[in-house]
C-alpha cells in the first residue's frame, strides 16, 4: 500500500481506517490533481455477492424510490 503522496502518518491512518468493518471504501485524492486512489475493504459481503444484469433497464422513480428506502432495507 504504497501511495506517493502520503505521509507515512496518514498512510498509517489509512490503512487502520480500511481495516474497520464499519468501513467499506475510502477514495483519496491528491490536492490539486485528478489522480485519486480507492481502497476498497476485502471482508466486505456487498463486495463478494454481484447482483445479476438486469434484463431490461429499470425507470428512474423506481432507482429514486430504492434509494429513499435503502436505508431501512436492513430492517
Amino acid at each position: 500500500m504504497y501511495h506517493p503522496f502520503l505521509s507515512w502518518w496518514e498512510a498509517l491512518l489509512t490503512r487502520l481506517l480500511i481495516r474497520s468493518p464499519r468501513i467499506g471504501n475510502i477514495a483519496i485524492r491528491e490536492y490539486g490533481t485528478s489522480t485519486h486512489w480507492v481502497l476498497y475493504n476485502s471482508t466486505d459481503p456487498f463486495l463478494s455477492e454481484p447482483s445479476p444484469p438486469p434484463d431490461e433497464p429499470e425507470p428512474a422513480s423506481m432507482l429514486l424510490e430504492r434509494l429513499y428506502h435503502a436505508p431501512d432495507a436492513t430492517k
